[in-house]
């Protein structure tokens, strides 16, 4: 069982990785079955205590997280596999990424998304956005939120966001608790860089590839009031992102998982555009499921 430590203002599930973790039951006659011998694999229970119809959605959507017996993330394997540096073909750059990945675990979003006061926002970005996971759990879970947007530089990661959406078509078919009717079924529209899945009430979830420094025009337009920065920071990245940060509106919510304050001051040497709301608060991520790690939250200026 799990057990929440409220006095320390954590919100943390406190359980270990072995309590999280289920062999993986194997179909008979699966071709790709695996020899027990060889090798075990386990299914991690990254959904924790969601509601059902939240974890069913997120299930059906992007399945299970796989660990070997070591406990390794299979999937970190496949990021770097498929993944390549974003580097000028013509000269012959072939590189693995230099992106790192990680994540917000599911069972952590609602906390997180309660201490950003989710509940007085319509829209919401998440810059490095990944396979959309978290940014597709904000738009089931908020149907008050008009807009969630993810941008994501890697081309690989953002194909894992095009698989997700491709799987939209069929939801929201459901009623809701507390609901008169369902949302209704979502239209799915791509481009190249572009996908937008938008249901029958003008909600829409859209993921972008590319760099949220090239789309301020975007910020401006549409105002976030939560901005989920999923970047590591150095100075030279923080002067790149500059002008995103200064487009953002007075009162918008961020949240990092570096100190955004000490960085700025001394890798662009001027005062930050923002005030610190709450340092510290623990949160369930792929890199770290058992102590959580420390994330920050800001206000702009």
């Amino acid at each position: 069982s799990s057990s929440s430590s409220s006095s320390s203002g954590r919100y943390l599930n406190r359980k270990r990785l072995g309590a999280g973790i289920r062999k993986l039951n194997l179909q008979q006659g699966q071709k790709n079955e695996i020899d027990s011998s060889q090798q075990q694999y386990y299914e991690l229970d990254d959904y924790g205590d969601l509601d059902s119809p939240v974890k069913t959605f997120l299930q059906r959507i992007y399945g299970v997280d796989k660990v070997d017996a070591y406990g390794r993330l299979l999937w970190k394997d496949f990021m770097a596999e498929g993944e390549i540096w974003n580097g000028n073909a013509d000269n012959g750059e072939n590189h693995p990424s230099l992106f790192t990945y990680g994540e917000v675990l599911p069972e952590s979003v609602p906390s997180l998304m309660e201490k950003l006061d989710i509940m007085n926002c319509s829209v919401v970005f998440e810059v490095g956005c990944g396979r959309g996971r978290m940014a597709t759990q904000i738009f089931q879970s908020y149907p008050h939120i008009k807009y969630v947007l993810g941008v994501e530089k890697s081309d690989f990661r953002f194909g894992l966001c095009e698989e997700a959406a491709s799987k939209l078509h069929l939801s929201f078919l459901e009623k809701r608790p507390g609901e008169s009717e369902a949302e209704g079924p979502m239209i799915v529209r791509k481009t190249p860089e572009r996908l937008l899945a938008t249901t029958p009430m003008a909600r829409t979830l859209e993921f972008r590839k590319g760099d949220i420094a090239d789309l301020v025009h975007v910020t401006q337009a549409m105002n976030p009031a939560i901005v989920l920065f999923n970047v590591c920071h150095n100075p030279e990245l923080l002067l790149h992102f500059k002008s995103f940060f200064q487009a953002l509106k007075s009162g918008t919510r961020i949240v990092t998982y570096e100190n955004l304050f000490t960085l700025w001051r001394d890798g662009i040497e001027e005062n930050p555009p923002f005030e610190a709301i709450n340092i510290g608060d623990r949160f369930f991520t792929t890199w770290e499921r058992n102590e959580g790690h420390d994330f920050y939250m800001w206000r702009k200026l």
